[in-house]
């Protein structure tokens, strides 16, 4: 900086006095050129003189641009001071947090679905109508309990009523140990679980189980007189019990029902409660020709299962033997058995109770293995015989019970694993600063992110829900604070070094340096920042919490990082100005010359006092910029001796260790090499987005498959391979048969907080449904014909409606029936009034068909209040499944949206408000919103990268290679996890993707920022280029390698998200590091800007002219 450009700043912006006494302050004088004395004294004359609006808009406009100066004046001025407070204010938080916070992790299970859209809205009724009338049709039931106790669980439990009715076995409210069995991998081709050695061992398995399970309390238990068979009376009276628990229902069950029923399932539930062959007896009795009975009667009653969904053609095969066959069976046998006649997985349902501690006692008896049958049992009824014949066994629940125990168990050690990787951080802060207490103070600054984010998350947004994937939060902000510590110290330490060497006091490096470090870490931050809370649209709470609890640390970091690194910088470098010596302090001896007190004044300019030749050489071109505090006209005072010491002593700053020469030394060896190779660079970067792109886009989304949630833990992990399994019975592919609801009488609308999964929406009414009138009641009728017999061939129902039946010709064969019975029944005769069909006259419509409903329970799907039927709902089945391609469901949703919208048009006017409901919707809709609002946060995140990079550059042209090379980050890391990785776009990734763009475009930040900031001996884009090379390129790196390092420690996290996460991380870091040392420094070096003179190249700043 040459002494001309110096005097056009100094005529251009204030002044800062620096005087010499200890208690003076520094003051910012507004100037608009050179001030003389005449000036000076009109200004007093006229001091007292109103000012006119322009100089109160000048003067504030001066303040707030100098605001950033007066802050790190401040703070550099009394560091110590700006350090206590904020860490008093930062532990007041903590402990309101500690207090008031009510900080847990909620259930992993919840926050899955979308909430707020159409289809989410609709669904959010359709919970409430099903909960509004189970609650209803269940009122008799628990009225019943409250009188005769345990009645009604006997009547369930030991009538066998429980092993025929799916409502009671699969309850939502009901959690049943549940045995997985499988057969070995290396016995799959010559082993079927119909062995009689397989069912032999299962049945002693079996036994053992329930032998733990009574013993404990666990189960549902029936008593011994009147319920079981002559043999188990004998066998039980002997040992002087009185009750057991209940058979579990399995495929051992079914096969002793066969042989006690002479081959059939007549006696199917009464036996199933205590059977009357021993597992000896069953082995002995299950002989090859027995065997091959009961397998073709399982076959053909599985291809009745098949047919009667509509998801095997029809045939006209005689299933006579299969109507007593339970549909709950297809829980016994996989999907493939009926192609292959060879059972490979099964299951064994136990009747065990469903509360808190049962569960969890069950879980810890599981981890302890008790379940499980040794060869060594001490009970010898048990010993005899007992031997491994291939056959693998799992042991969880039917819901989440054990899988969400499991997770929570985890959370320990997870967090465990985010201390190893703030330890890696730690470690590689200390190396980079070489100072214990900058360290320290670093690290303090990450850890109280965390409390205050919180804080910011639960009081001021007023978020509840803490879903487990908030805690990978804490890596984000290991990476965001190390790098926000590395950009810190190198700046600081550069400015220190490009000063004048007369300018060496820790209040004029704060002037220059606290503005230009909070500046560069904004960037960055507000990028991250803008990534995570763009992904904020996307309607899934469990995901929206993650996003805005990330992107609220981001930016509670950076904040951080002001009001406690700053101060710490500043005292740090305090102390070396004052010669203290200190290992606490750092590992290497640095000196600051402290300033004396002069007997001459000297004023000097913000680039000292020297002539136009002292300026460096082009091809040094070490002098940092100074653009953005340059604004500052110094005058200090010192005296002959000390300019001369300080001079001496400037070159041991700027040098102050071999560690820095080292580092200087190979990145100017990597730029000249890149500039030697800098258009084959180019070319194959170019190349490399060009096929990164082709392979990027091909990436696929997943089918909406039959698991609510994601799989949260790895495929080798017991509970996980116990959900695998079971998604390969036969059951799960009957119930994926979509069941679609049409409901009138409600508002499609979610009156629950949108964040909050555990709040539900309370059932809204639409007042203007009246299904009274002839012309309604006529509708409703035939529509419900339509969608449960499909009578008009829709191609969107199955063929004939999928065995359904219509409620409303249910209630008209009713009324026909009971007006031609010579005793009609009361509830007719009280509330009908002699309707002989519909349509029913208006005024005893809505008694006559609540009537029927309490009669026939569960066959009309209704909500009633006060006597009138406010909701009617139909159900009918559709031809694709869950498991069909998301484009397949998405066009059936389509033609229904549409068939309905048509029928709106033709319905009367008391019930055209009608909507459609499923949950395999709801599911499809939760994938595609996640897709489609991770594209568009990925625009939003690109554009906010954009819009900084040309707010900081001021130059087209910078910009448009930052946004190529950020382009490159990010095709390049979805093409390496679309292609090695095999990636699909689902829900963990489609958010993962989103906020990586973010992630990505922080080096590229840094370094178009460092390029653009380079002084104006950097006039050449090749000397600019080297320039953020070598001052930019040591904190890249560092802030990288502590990424890298804390990514690689959430590889040894279990749940799949961290690991997802962790990978994405590494891939996303490293092709940042070649996006912005190879894509961004080789376009800069080919077609950079030279000169920041106009928009196209650079913003206008006289320091940048060349006299």
């Amino acid at each position: 900086m040459n002494l001309q450009t110096c005097k056009q700043l100094d005529r251009q912006i204030g002044q800062i006095d620096y005087s010499k006494d200890e208690g003076s302050s520094i003051d910012i004088v507004a100037s608009n050129g050179d001030v003389d004395a005449s000036t000076e004294e009109a200004a007093d004359a006229d001091a007292d003189a109103p000012k006119n609006k322009e100089e109160m808009k000048l003067q504030l406009l001066h303040l707030i641009l100098n605001l950033p100066q007066t802050y790190a004046l401040s703070v550099s001025r009394r560091p110590a001071k700006h350090l206590v407070t904020s860490l008093a204010l930062s532990l007041l938080i903590c402990i309101v947090v500690a207090t008031k916070g009510n900080l847990h992790v909620d259930d992993p299970s919840k926050g899955w679905f979308t909430k707020g859209t159409t289809v989410a809205n609709r669904a959010a009724q359709e919970v409430a109508i099903r909960s509004r009338i189970r609650i209803s049709s269940r009122g008799k039931e628990v009225r019943s309990l409250k009188e005769e106790g345990e009645k009604e669980l006997e009547d369930l439990y030991c009538s066998g009523s429980w092993y025929t009715s799916s409502k009671e076995m699969l309850s939502p409210d009901k959690i049943n140990l549940v045995t997985m069995w499988k057969i070995d991998d290396s016995n799959e081709m010559s082993m079927s679980a119909l062995d009689a050695e397989a069912l032999y061992e299962m049945c002693i398995a079996e036994e053992y189980t329930l032998r733990v399970l009574s013993e404990n309390d666990l189960c549902h238990k029936c008593p011994v007189e009147g319920a079981f068979s002559t043999y188990e009376k004998r066998r039980r009276m002997r040992s002087q019990e009185e009750e057991r628990c209940i058979q579990p229902y399995s495929i051992v069950g079914l096969a002793r029902v066969y042989i006690s029923a002479r081959y059939g399932f007549k006696t199917l539930g009464t036996e199933h409660i205590l059977p009357s062959l021993s597992c000896e007896r069953l082995k002995r009795a299950w002989t090859s020709k027995v065997q091959k009975m009961f397998q073709d009667v399982l076959l053909q009653c599985t291809s009745y299962m098949l047919e009667e969904m509509q998801l095997k053609p029809a045939t006209n095969e005689d299933y006579s033997l299969c109507k007593d066959f339970p549909i709950m069976a297809a829980g016994l046998v996989d999907d493939q058995f009926s192609h292959t006649g060879r059972l490979v997985y099964t299951s064994s349902i136990y009747a065990t109770k469903s509360d808190p501690a049962s569960v969890q006692f069950m879980y810890d008896a599981e981890k302890e293995g008790l379940f499980r049958a040794p060869l060594d049992n001490e009970h010898s009824s048990f010993e005899d015989d007992l031997y491994d014949v291939g056959m693998n066994t799992l042991y969880a629940t039917d819901k989440q019970g054990f899988y969400e125990l499991y997770l929570e168990g985890r959370l320990p050690i997870e967090v465990a694993i985010s201390g190893v990787s703030l330890m890696i951080a730690v470690v590689c802060v200390l190396i980079h600063t070489r100072s214990p207490f900058l360290t320290i103070m670093g690290v303090v600054q990450i850890l109280l992110t965390l409390p205050i984010g919180y804080f910011v998350y639960y009081f001021i947004c007023g978020l509840k829900f803490f879903p487990f994937l908030n805690i990978n939060a804490i890596f984000v902000v290991f990476a965001m604070g190390a790098d926000d510590i590395f950009v810190a110290v190198d700046m600081w330490k550069y400015t220190r070094q490009d000063l004048p060497s007369l300018d060496f006091s820790t209040d004029k490096v704060a002037v220059y340096a606290l503005p230009k470090i909070a500046f560069a870490t904004f960037v960055t931050s507000i990028t991250t920042a803008a990534s995570f809370f763009a992904s904020a649209g996307v309607k899934t709470p469990i995901v929206a919490s993650f996003v805005i609890f990330c992107g609220i640390l981001v930016m509670m970091d950076y904040i951080l990082s002001i009001v406690i690194l700053f101060p710490a910088i500043c005292m740090y470098d305090r102390w070396l100005e004052q010669g203290r010596r200190s290992r606490w302090i750092s590992f290497f001896s640095v000196t600051v010359p402290k300033k004396k007190s002069s007997d001459a004044d000297i004023e000097v300019g913000v680039c000292g006092e020297f002539d136009e030749d002292e300026v460096e050489t082009n091809e040094a071109c070490i002098v940092s910029d100074s653009n953005r505090t340059d604004s500052l006209e110094v005058t200090a005072t010192f005296s002959s001796e000390e300019r001369a010491s300080q001079s001496s002593s400037s070159n041991e700053i700027a040098n102050d260790t071999d560690v820095s020469d080292r580092r200087t030394i190979l990145l100017t060896s990597y730029y000249n090499l890149l500039h030697y190779l800098r258009w084959p660079a180019i070319f194959v970067s170019l190349g490399a987005i060009i096929v990164c792109s082709y392979v990027a886009s091909g990436i696929q989304t997943p089918n909406a498959n039959s698991q609510m949630t994601p799989a949260l833990l790895p495929s080798n992990n017991r509970y996980e391979r116990h959900r695998e399994w079971s998604g390969h019975l036969l059951a799960p592919k009957l119930m994926g048969s979509r069941e679609v609801l049409f409901v009138w009488g409600s508002i499609p609308a979610d009156t629950s907080h949108r964040m909050d999964p555990g709040d539900t929406s309370i059932l809204l009414y639409d007042e203007t449904f009246d299904p009274s009138n002839d012309t309604a009641q006529v509708y409703l009728y035939e529509t419900c014909k339509i969608l449960a017999h499909n009578t008009k061939n829709y191609t969107f129902l199955q063929q004939n409606g999928g065995g359904l039946t219509c409620s409303f010709q249910a209630f008209h064969d009713w009324l026909v029936v009971e007006s031609q019975s010579t005793s009609p029944t009361e509830a007719y005769s009280k509330s009908c009034n002699g309707a002989t069909g519909l349509p029913v006259p208006s005024d005893t419509f809505h008694s006559c068909l609540i009537a029927y409903s309490d009669l026939h329970q569960n066959v009309v799907m209704m909500v009633h209040e006060d006597g009138l039927v406010k909701l009617v709902a139909f159900a009918a089945r559709t031809r694709s499944s869950r498991f069909s391609s998301v484009e397949d469901q998405g066009q059936e949703f389509t033609t229904i949206e549409a068939w309905s919208n048509r029928e709106k048009m033709d319905a009367p006017n008391k019930a055209s408000a009608f909507f459609f409901s499923s949950f395999d919707f709801h599911l499809l809709d939760t994938l595609i919103n996640m897709t489609t609002s991770a594209r568009a946060s990925i625009g939003i995140a690109t554009a906010c990268a954009a819009a900084m990079i040309l707010l900081t550059s001021q130059s087209l042209s910078v910009t448009v290679v930052s946004i190529i090379s950020i382009g490159y980050t990010f095709v390049a890391t979805i093409a390496c996890l679309v292609g090695p990785l095999g990636w699909k776009l689902g829900l963990f990734e489609s958010i993962l993707l989103s906020i990586s763009i973010g992630v990505g475009s922080d080096f590229v930040l840094h370094a178009s920022h460092s390029y653009s900031m380079a002084p104006e001996n950097c006039a050449r884009r090749e000397e600019r280029t080297r320039y953020a090379v070598l001052h930019i390129g040591p904190p890249i790196l560092g802030s990288a390698f502590t990424t890298l390092s804390t990514a690689i420690i959430m590889m040894f996290a279990e749940n799949q998200f961290s690991r997802k996460f962790g990978t994405i991380l590494i891939v996303t870091i490293l092709q940042s590091i070649i996006g912005s040392f190879v894509v961004f420094f080789a376009l800069c070096d080919c077609f950079g800007p030279s000169k920041n003179h106009n928009l196209c190249s650079g913003r206008q700043n006289p320091e940048h002219s060349r006299e």
